[in-house]
């Protein structure tokens, strides 16, 4: 069985799709966008750079996870999707952070266009012990 998790700190989805579901234990987060919960207008944060979209990329999926009652430890697996891979520094340097103990496996995927103008999305899959 599954479980839709939802909050409002997080963007609302932009389509038929859930911000996040948990099936036997494991989190599955929808690719995030750096867009602040309640934005009504998703494209604005399109103009601020690299790091402030990773910063806010990173809170939404914070939101997500303490909503699903997960840690940041619990996160298995990040796929990250850029579309300049020469980011990877300012990128890096934020992510550590968010990691404090054990860096999950990750993947970097290189990509023409995100929505809005984006630099930056990512999915997490998370799995509670």
């Amino acid at each position: 069985m599954f479980k839709k998790v939802n909050t409002d700190k997080a963007p609302t989805p932009l389509g038929p799709y859930s911000q996040a579901i948990i099936a036997d234990n494991v989190l599955y987060i929808s690719m995030q966008l750096p867009i602040q919960a309640g934005d009504i207008s998703p494209e604005a944060g399109a103009r601020e750079d690299i790091v402030a979209q990773t910063k806010q990329l990173m809170k939404n999926a914070k939101a997500i996870i303490d909503a699903a009652d997960f840690k940041i430890e619990d996160i298995a697996k990040v796929t990250i999707y850029l579309t300049d891979l020469t980011d990877g520094k300012e990128i890096n340097a934020i992510y550590a952070k968010f990691f404090p103990n054990i860096f999950p496996a990750r993947s970097l995927v290189n990509v023409k266009s995100l929505p809005f103008g984006y630099k930056i999305a990512a999915d997490f899959i998370a799995q509670k012990a």
